[in-house]
This record gives C-alpha cells, structure tokens and sequence, in this order.
C-alpha cells in the first residue's frame, strides 16, 4: 500500500507544505540538494528529510519513490522539476504528481500525462485581478 507524500524541494513552499502535511499525520520525505535548506525545517517535523538531487534515480528510489502516494516537485528550477516530475510518474509510477513550474509555456510538457501543474506566475496574477476587480 502506498504511503508516503514526497517533497521535491526545501523552499519557503515545500517547506511549508511538508510541515502541514507532518501536522496532519502523513509520512512526509523532505528531497533537497542543498543541505542548508533542509534546516530549515521545523523542530515539529516528523518527516524524513534526505540531502540528495532527486533527479538522480537511485535518489527517488532509496527514498520510498516505488511506494509514495503522491510526490510534490517544488524546486526553482522548471527543467529539473519536469525531470522529476516524469519520473515519478512513468518510472516509478506515483499515483498523484503535482509539479511547480515557473515558466506557463513549458505546460505543454505535461498535456494527457495525468500530471497535475500549478504555476505560482498565474496564481499570482489571478489574484491580483481579483483585487483590481474589487476597485469597479
């Protein structure tokens, strides 16, 4: 049965969300290649947290990637999260993928593939019509 939740990336976001998810009970592993980042996790995290480049298979598959549930890629750079984020889902056939990408045009890259995209670019930018939408 799969089980655990990975995190691809110990940024402000996937720091903060494998923080809520360890609240919440989930078996959370923390992926980041730069150790400093791993740090900051908080003391009240129950996680794993594992210094390594995720695109690495050997990485993915020393850290639960053949039995993950779900594996979130939220690292800065675009090229290295479809890397992962295709990865996971045909390698190593995690059920749930969700991939950051900075870049709305590389989307492409993920059309038909059962690989959910969140953009922080449009995020922002609906947002911010929103509050202008408030002014009329």
């Amino acid at each position: 049965m799969r089980k655990e939740i990975i995190i691809v990336g110990a940024g402000k976001i996937g720091i903060n969300i494998a923080t809520k998810l360890s609240l919440a009970n989930e078996a959370v592993i923390v992926i980041d290649k730069n150790p400093n980042k791993l740090s900051y996790l908080p003391v009240t995290f129950s996680g794993f947290s594992v210094h390594g480049n995720a695109c690495d298979y050997p990485v993915l598959e020393k850290n639960y990637g053949n039995t993950a549930k779900m594996i979130i890629v939220a690292t800065p750079n675009d090229d290295d999260n479809i890397l992962i984020a295709h990865m996971a889902k045909f390698l190593f056939d995690i059920p749930k993928v969700i991939v950051r990408l900075n870049d709305p045009n590389k989307g492409v890259l993920f059309e038909n593939q059962q690989i959910e995209v969140v953009y922080p670019y449009t995020l922002s930018v609906n947002e911010l019509d929103g509050f202008l939408k408030e002014l009329d």
